[in-house]
């Protein structure tokens, strides 16, 4: 369970070993987002620099676009 001011969680869309993504709604403007965060609540090193390597990478793309949730096998 996520607790992050004006963002309302709504379901997890990836659970993997290290990292959890979210799908929730941000309560000011009414807008879907997508919030990414570590499992492990004191990370190493590395996974702090993969993490903020992995959101630099994606923080200038902007997409208009819906998400959907991946069954795989």
């Amino acid at each position: 369970m996520l607790n992050l001011p004006d963002y309302e969680e709504s379901s997890i869309i990836y659970s993997g070993h290290r990292t959890l993504v979210y799908q929730g709604l941000q309560q000011s403007n009414k807008s879907s987002v997508i919030i990414k965060v570590l499992r492990n609540p004191n990370p190493t090193f590395n996974e702090l620099v993969r993490f903020r390597n992995q959101y630099s990478a994606t923080r200038c793309i902007e997409v208009q676009c819906k998400v959907k949730k991946f069954e795989g096998s």
